[in-house]
């Protein structure tokens, strides 16, 4: 179906008009005055309720994950001192 112009233009200026509604700002809630303290145990209830859903490794899975980072952790030095000896030897030679 081949369009008219003006009614491709009067499509395009509802489209815009449309979108121009959608943008206005929302008016904002009136904010309750809510105390300090009434706001801090809200937060630490929200904690809490997130710390419930939160999965710990087990006792098990604990140590794996232990003893992976401790070897990786004397892999690295035995690595960089290795490295130290070298460069420091080869310093020795230049000179």
């Amino acid at each position: 179906m081949v369009k008219t112009k003006e009614e491709y233009l009067e499509k395009a200026e509802a489209k815009k008009k449309d979108t121009q509604e959608k943008r206005k700002p929302k008016t904002k809630k009136k904010e309750k005055n809510v105390s300090l303290f009434s706001r801090i145990h809200t937060y630490f209830k929200g904690v809490r309720s997130e710390m419930k859903k939160t999965k710990w490794p087990s006792k098990k899975e604990m140590l794996l994950y232990s003893s992976a980072t401790l070897l990786f952790i004397v892999i690295f030095a035995l690595f960089f001192t290795l490295n130290d000896v070298v460069i420091s030897a080869v310093k020795q030679l230049v000179r």
